[in-house]
């Protein structure tokens, strides 16, 4: 940490001091990367087919998702939070949230990217991996109008082989930190007939949720408005402001 005097002076006025403590470490953003490896293994995966059969994503290693015929992801990365036994404080300031999703290698398949757009979306229904089929979802999938899944949060754009999509979710994870119920997400393609080979479960590069946060919300102190108008001021009345930082100990 650090104190912060500020030294304000006026024409044939004595000098006054006000004093403000910042903490760095709270200041600057935390990342936090929820990845299936040796220290966690909460991220719950499947692959929906439209003929009603349902892969686990912990089978998979480069597979196609498709919009004809329809095959959409859901994924849920479970203890996020601190009292889920996660890595995030509770009462974190959330900043940013990124699903990354990575492209499979040219190697499985010379069509494994897409020209197509594919969208991720917040779930809005549970859904039991051991036993959801496409069909519960009102015999067409996850949908925004039978009210299954959220407006969209991201989209791919066309993707190559062996690229890494970055897809915006800072809405859902902090819909779920504000107490709605994490149902994940889905990943689906938009009006296309491109298939997309992603990296699933089984793969050596999974996918993977990517938070930005400060520890707490409030991350530094910082003058009152009115100390703030009175500096602004300052240029036009002659007033004079000298700063200096200084350890605390």
């Amino acid at each position: 940490e650090c104190a912060v005097d500020m030294f304000f002076f006026f024409l044939n006025v004595p000098a006054t001091t006000e004093s403000y403590t910042l903490s760095l470490h709270d200041a600057l953003p935390i990342s936090a990367v929820l990845q299936n490896n040796d220290d966690y293994n909460g991220t719950i995966m499947v692959r929906l087919n439209g003929d009603d059969t349902t892969d686990d994503g912990n089978l998979l290693n480069e597979e196609f998702l498709d919009g004809s015929p329809d095959q959409q992801a859901l994924i849920k990365f479970e203890r996020i939070f601190a009292s889920e036994g996660g890595p995030v404080p509770d009462a974190a300031a959330i900043l940013d949230a990124q699903l990354v999703v990575d492209t499979g290698s040219s190697e499985r398949s010379a069509n494994i990217g897409t020209g197509g757009d594919y969208g991720v979306h917040q779930m809005l229904v549970d859904w039991d991996p051991a036993t959801v089929v496409y069909s519960d979802f009102g015999g067409n999938g996850p949908d925004g109008e039978q009210g299954e899944i959220g407006p969209r949060t991201d989209v791919t754009g066309p993707m190559i082989a062996a690229a890494r999509a970055y897809l915006e979710v800072t809405d859902a994870v902090q819909a779920w930190q504000g107490g709605s119920a994490n149902y994940g997400l889905n990943i689906q393609a938009l009006n296309t007939g491109d298939g997309w080979g992603i990296n699933w479960l089984g793969s050596a590069s999974p996918p993977q949720l990517m938070i930005s946060y400060l520890e707490t919300p409030q991350a530094a102190a910082v003058p009152e408005p009115a100390t703030l108008v009175l500096l602004a001021m300052g240029s036009l009345l002659g007033v004079g402001l000298r700063v200096a930082i200084r350890p605390v100990v």
